[in-house]
């Protein structure tokens, strides 16, 4: 009897080794969603689902502005509260309809299967909105630059649709800062006006 309970014990302890191992190879440590590995391996899988489906995959990137600024200014314990943070507003968002990865640093990667472009482009405004107030700390600004791409009618394999998505972020970003800039002379001129 005390032998079937050593290998029943054994046989639990090993499992729990096993989903560990692979929660560990599939997860990023610091966010707990899905890290660039999972993604790499699931993607054809997803492009079969999609095409049978007669869907779209929508791949959008995502990088918090100015994180390094964050993270020099603020010290390293807020910056991975924030990218814990936004890693959460994004899971909640997407929920079970697609996929949430942390791509690397300070930069996501969403998988949203779709048949609907104005429908993603709601999601992008919400997703928009939603991470500008999701940071508890409201002595920090958060913000963050969106680029997207989409299966299979940009690109059949993952890094080009990611360069699409890349290049479409830094475009945003790019825009955004020239927005700030603009705003920020405005506010300047009227001060200046006023004295």
């Amino acid at each position: 009897m005390s032998t079937i309970i050593l290998f029943a014990f054994l046989g639990w302890r090993l499992g729990k080794r096993y989903d560990m191992a692979v929660h560990d190879s599939e997860k990023d440590a610091l966010t707990d969603i899905y890290n660039r590995r999972y993604i790499m391996d699931a993607f054809p899988g997803l492009q079969n689902t999609a095409d049978k489906r007669l869907e779209k995959l929508y791949i959008f990137l995502i990088d918090v502005d100015n994180f390094k600024s964050i993270n020099d200014r603020l010290g390293h314990n807020i910056g991975d509260r924030i990218l814990r943070q936004v890693a959460r507003t994004l899971s909640s968002v997407v929920r079970r309809s697609g996929y949430v990865a942390r791509w690397g640093g300070d930069e996501f990667l969403l998988i949203i299967p779709c048949t609907d472009e104005s429908g993603m482009k709601l999601l992008q405004n919400h997703l928009q909105r939603t991470i500008h107030g999701c940071i508890d700390d409201k002595t920090v600004q958060v913000s963050c630059s969106f680029g997207h791409a989409v299966y299979p009618d940009e690109g059949e394999h993952l890094y080009d649709l990611i360069s699409i998505a890349d290049c479409r972020m830094y475009h945003h970003k790019k825009q955004s800062r020239h927005t700030t800039e603009r705003i920020t002379q405005t506010l300047i001129q009227l001060q200046s006006a006023k004295r």
